[in-house]
């Protein structure tokens, strides 16, 4: 699909519905499985969601500019999950009333999507750069932490709406319900742009995420002396999130990441059709929604001043109140 994207908006889903090349893959009974564990994942990442991030801007952790960042994280993750899973909720039934367009919606997940992997990203750049400027001894700037949010959007911005500028577009996904990019490549030279595109918004920011963090956990342990307790810890806790959520998004990168691989080798669109491969899929789906609640879990377990904090919610408005903004971290 490289049309342009103002087309997409004028399509009437149900006209096109039967072009899903996937719908042939799923019977009614498996697609309603796959609907329903997409409902019951998201739901329960809603609710842990909301859970940590009423913690973390209610509390004292909020004048933390470490933890100010990780809410960011946490606050898209939620954002992204609203919307899909209240349209899967049998109560709401959004794709079947055709409520919205799929197209919109696609863009909407798929925006925040981005954005949740990319400011992620962030949160570890930014252990790297705290790391750097507690070893040289420099105070960190406030900035610095706009900088990351205003980079997450741009590289989000440009991401999503890259078949506004005719590469790419959006189609129907495994749910054959709802969309997100396209993974059949066009002809053309197109291919190699969305390739590229596949690796700098799915592959790129884990390799980023990696080497962010562990050259920042090798600064802090090469100058443990000037580094303070609180900011190795949250390193580390920053280390287990990543790890929960990059094994949560890898296995549906990789069969998208198969799927591109498969046409540009060997021209073959579709995927082997096999009751396993398609439980791989199912799984990789829920496990891609149900990532936002593990790392509530993963946060839960490892970050005690969190924990602290989400068993006593009743006690943050005081708290907050009587809290200045100090924290772990210099800033100027």
């Amino acid at each position: 699909m490289s049309s342009s994207l103002l087309l997409y908006f004028l399509l009437d889903d149900k006209k096109v519905v039967d072009q899903c090349i996937w719908k042939d893959y799923y019977d009614e009974n498996s697609r309603s499985v796959l609907h329903q564990g997409l409902a019951f994942t998201g739901l329960v990442s809603l609710i842990l969601n909301c859970w940590v991030n009423i913690a973390l801007v209610s509390s004292r952790l909020w004048y933390d500019l470490s933890y100010r960042n990780l809410t960011i994280f946490t606050v898209v993750a939620g954002v992204r999950n609203v919307v899909a899973t209240l349209a899967y909720l049998p109560m709401f039934n959004w794709f079947e009333l055709q409520i919205f367009s799929c197209i919109m919606f696609a863009l909407y997940e798929t925006f925040f999507a981005i954005l949740e992997v990319e400011s992620l990203n962030h949160v570890c750049i930014e252990r790297f750069v705290l790391a750097r400027y507690t070893a040289n001894d420099w105070l960190i700037q406030k900035k610095h932490y706009l900088l990351y949010l205003f980079s997450s959007l741009f590289f989000t911005t440009l991401y999503t709406y890259a078949p506004v500028f005719g590469y790419g577009g959006y189609w129907y996904d495994f749910t054959c319900s709802s969309c997100t990019f396209d993974m059949i490549l066009p002809e053309g030279y197109e291919k190699y742009v969305i390739l590229i595109i596949f690796f700098l918004r799915s592959i790129k920011p884990a390799i980023m995420m990696v080497m962010m963090l562990f050259w920042a956990h090798l600064l802090e342990k090469r100058h443990s002396n000037k580094t303070s307790e609180g900011q190795i810890q949250f390193t580390k806790n920053v280390i287990v999130i990543t790890t929960v959520n990059l094994l949560c998004w890898m296995p549906i990168a990789f069969i998208r990441g198969r799927i591109l691989l498969q046409q540009l080798l060997v021209k073959n669109i579709l995927p082997i059709s096999s009751s396993l491969y398609l439980t791989f899929i199912n799984c990789a789906m829920w496990l891609n929604w149900l990532s936002p609640a593990l790392t509530v879990i993963a946060l839960f377990i490892v970050d005690t001043r969190l924990r602290n904090v989400m068993c006593n919610l009743h006690m943050c408005d005081e708290q907050k109140k009587n809290t200045e903004e100090t924290d772990h971290t210099k800033y100027q």
